[in-house]
């Protein structure tokens, strides 16, 4: 049998195959990386959320008097007088 013809094609495979893997590794690692990259994001903006409703909070606390939280002490008192 005569394989001549076929060497064209054998050279092209040989070439082809290490190209067609790297390709998929490139593929998949640029996959993975970016499904890292919302994990990241998705986690920051969460952290924002938090440290929104921390500040909030903490407006909303310091908005109280410790007037209204005290109510068995006569309301004529001023504040250095409920230590």
């Amino acid at each position: 049998m005569n394989f001549e013809p076929y060497y064209p094609f054998a050279f092209a495979f040989i070439i082809a195959i290490p190209f067609l893997v790297f390709a998929r590794q490139f593929v998949f690692k640029f996959i993975e990386l970016k499904n890292k990259e919302l994990q990241l994001l998705s986690l920051k903006s969460n952290s924002e959320n938090k440290l929104q409703a921390y500040e909030r909070m903490t407006l909303f606390l310091e908005r109280l008097k410790p007037a209204n939280l005290v109510t068995k002490f006569d309301k004529n008192l001023k504040p250095n007088e409920f230590i």
